[in-house]
């Protein structure tokens, strides 16, 4: 008696090299909206040593809070609040207990748009970050 294989039993083999490819290719690729946000000028001093990290953020936060579609120009940034427990460690080199606020003011769409991230310092010496509207 001779059965015919099943759907899935004759595509599972190009699948599973064909499924792969495709999604390698698609992660490896460099999107330019990424590209685009990283390269937005960052005027200030921010506490983060990662500025395009919170520009990866801050900027999809943007259309949905304000309702701007463009791409930043550029974007200030100032410290707004701190904590008065920020210290550092040893070696002076991470922020180890505190927190502090700064607000991201991006030129977009004809007019300042405030976003705010609030950072807090942890003993071993790693950064929480909590981006916001407001």
């Amino acid at each position: 008696m001779h059965t015919k294989p099943s759907f899935f039993a004759r595509w599972a083999p190009r699948c599973a090299v064909i499924l792969p490819a495709v999604l390698l290719a698609a992660c490896a690729a460099p999107t330019t909206y990424r590209q685009d946000v990283r390269s937005i000028p960052v005027k200030g001093t921010p506490l983060t040593p990662d500025p395009p990290y919170a520009l990866e953020k801050l900027v999809p936060l943007l259309s949905i809070t304000s309702g701007c579609k463009e791409t930043p120009k550029s974007v200030t940034v100032a410290l707004v609040s701190k904590s008065d427990d920020i210290r550092t460690n040893a070696a002076k080199t991470a922020l180890i207990s505190g927190s502090a606020r700064e607000a991201w003011n991006f030129e977009a769409c004809g007019r300042t748009i405030p976003m705010f991230i609030t950072y807090t310092f942890m003993p071993d010496g790693q950064t929480a970050y909590q981006f916001a509207a407001k």
